[in-house]
C-alpha cells in the first residue's frame, strides 16, 4: 500500500511539474522582455 501511495506522489509531482513548468517558464520570459 505504501509503494503505491508513492507511485501516486510521484506521478501527481511529474503532472503538476509539467503543467506549471511551462507556464512559469513563458511568465519569467515575458517579464524580461
Amino acid at each position: 500500500m505504501e509503494k503505491f501511495l508513492t507511485l501516486i506522489t510521484n506521478l501527481t509531482k511529474i503532472l503538476v511539474t509539467d503543467t506549471l513548468e511551462p507556464k512559469v517558464k513563458n511568465l519569467i520570459h515575458r517579464n524580461i522582455n
